[in-house]
């Protein structure tokens, strides 16, 4: 078996061109490449991998509590030839560690990654551990008629959002920097002043990268002129995935019902252009806090189906013990 790197699109790998130029347009150090599995001359996995390079050494980003690097896995392994799952679960993770070793890199963020249980042990071998946190998503498939999607929803939500049409709100697609600028007022309340301007200047820039490749989407519900809630949409292949979300104090402290208006229009845009599948984003199987309960009751109000994932994350051993070590002085 032999990882190429793949000039273009996969086949199978539900990502697109553009969004893989996005990604590496959003840091310029950044580098996203395409790899096929070929085994006997027949592709049998591909996956989208994306690289951060370390900004300094790793005893510099230890000691300044920075990643030393990172690869992150956008999409895939999807497996094109289910009997060879587990030979190319464990081809993956051998692709990963070379490919943290060329860049120096020390942390992996291996995300949704759909390894069959019998392979999860392949991550084990080596220096390098990986450690594994059980997430999920709630997934609407909107291939699914507009009656049933409707009735599939919270009576909370039904009413949330005939009581926002009664009273006028909109939808509205942001498309110029003027546009996206005014979302701050919004949302820039949300975060401590000294935050703003890099916000402000982080955001600028991811959504000029965004606008370029087509990938992110922005929306705005508003009221008599006024912004209420703001979303961005990342759009690849058939699937849209909800990346950024807020609300603004007045529409929290009115108790408008902007949130349920805007995802169940932003449901029946998708489905209008042929998205299939509507990601509501990560939530946690276990919720500790009254934070994580009321994310996970807001995205289970839409009737979408329940789909847990593991994330793994790669540290040194080394580090780890270092870190363990550094934190029990630090607290004495």
């Amino acid at each position: 078996m032999e990882w190429k790197l793949i000039k273009g699109v996969g086949s199978q790998v539900n990502c697109s061109e553009g969004q893989s130029e996005y990604f590496a347009k959003e840091k310029e150090d950044r580098k996203a490449e395409w790899y096929a599995l070929e085994d006997e001359n027949k592709v049998i996995a591909e996956v989208l991998l994306c690289y951060d390079p370390p900004e300094g050494s790793a005893l510099t980003n230890f000691i300044k509590g920075r990643k030393n690097g990172s690869i992150e896995v956008l999409d895939g392994p999807i497996f094109l030839d289910g009997s060879k799952k587990v030979d190319a679960s464990r081809a993956f993770f051998k692709l990963i560690e070379a490919k943290r070793k060329q860049h120096g890199i020390s942390n992996c963020l291996l995300e949704r990654t759909n390894i069959p249980k019998e392979a999860l042990d392949a991550i084990e071998e080596g220096i390098y551990a990986y450690k594994k946190r059980l997430w999920a998503t709630l997934v609407v498939d909107l291939e699914k008629e507009e009656k049933e999607l409707y009735k599939n929803l919270k009576h909370s939500v039904h009413l949330g959002v005939n009581k926002a049409r009664r009273q006028g709100l909109s939808l509205r697609q942001i498309k110029t920097d003027d546009e996206m600028c005014e979302i701050f007022s919004t949302n820039l309340a949300l975060f401590k002043e000294r935050e703003r301007e890099a916000v402000k200047k982080s955001k600028l820039q991811e959504w000029r990268a965004s606008r370029e490749t087509n990938c992110k989407e922005y929306y705005v519900t508003e009221l008599d002129g006024k912004i209420l809630s703001t979303v961005c949409l990342a759009i690849f292949g058939d699937k849209a995935l909800i990346e950024d979300f807020s609300y603004s104090v007045e529409c929290r402290e009115k108790k408008i019902a902007a949130s349920d208006f805007m995802i169940w229009e932003l449901m029946l845009e998708m489905k209008r252009r042929g998205i299939k599948n509507f990601d509501l984003a990560g939530i946690n199987p276990d919720p500790k806090s009254r934070k994580e309960f009321g994310i996970r009751n807001f995205k289970e109000k839409w009737g979408g189906e329940y789909v847990e994932y593991y994330e793994f994350f790669l540290e040194p051993r080394f580090f780890s013990l270092a870190k363990r070590i550094y934190r029990s002085v630090k607290d004495r």
